[in-house]
């Protein structure tokens, strides 16, 4: 009896470090008015699941770039898809939630949260059959493109200063 007690701690144990084993990710994004930066990491082929915080300490005005987000699964040369997260001059008081698509520019949000907002939790799922399920600020949306297959992942930024935090990829 003891020895399978023992056996079950050991078992459990080793799940647990392999769990607290998965690399943790950040990239402060910190860009003046008019300026982006991004980072990237290469995936491998298949179903793969984003998930972190966006921290917001500075939106930052500028004549013709808005402060944004993004987090981004992207196949060259297919495209971008991905979450945005975007504010606009004329309505500094909302952050808009969208799903990009590749060789779209039309996407309409899926939601609006307050411009005051300091933290917006997301993940992003995208299965084999080319759907992608956003999830940003409580708020979700759904979107398919055929054929898409990831190469890499990209966080961006631009006018402003923002934290991607706490960013897990699990394949």
């Amino acid at each position: 009896m003891k020895s399978f007690v023992a056996l079950a701690f050991a078992t459990c144990m080793a799940g647990s470090l392999a769990r607290a084993a998965e690399p943790v990710h950040e990239f402060e994004c910190d860009t003046p008015a008019g300026h982006f930066s991004y980072w990237s990491q290469t995936l491998k082929p298949g179903k793969v699941k984003v998930a972190g915080t966006l921290e917001i300490s500075d939106k930052r005005q500028h004549e013709r770039w808005n402060p944004t987000m993004t987090a981004l699964f992207v196949a060259d040369p297919k495209g971008s898809f991905g979450l945005q997260v975007y504010s606009l001059k004329s309505q500094a008081d909302v952050w808009f939630l969208r799903i990009t698509e590749p060789d779209r520019q039309d996407e309409e949000p899926f939601a609006m949260i307050p411009g005051d907002t300091t933290s917006i939790p997301f993940s992003l799922a995208f299965t084999k059959d080319g759907t992608l399920e956003v999830t940003a600020a409580g708020k979700t949306a759904r979107a398919t493109v055929k054929g898409f297959k990831p190469g890499k992942i990209r966080f961006s930024c631009s006018t402003g200063d923002f934290l991607f935090k706490d960013i897990t990829i699990r394949k």
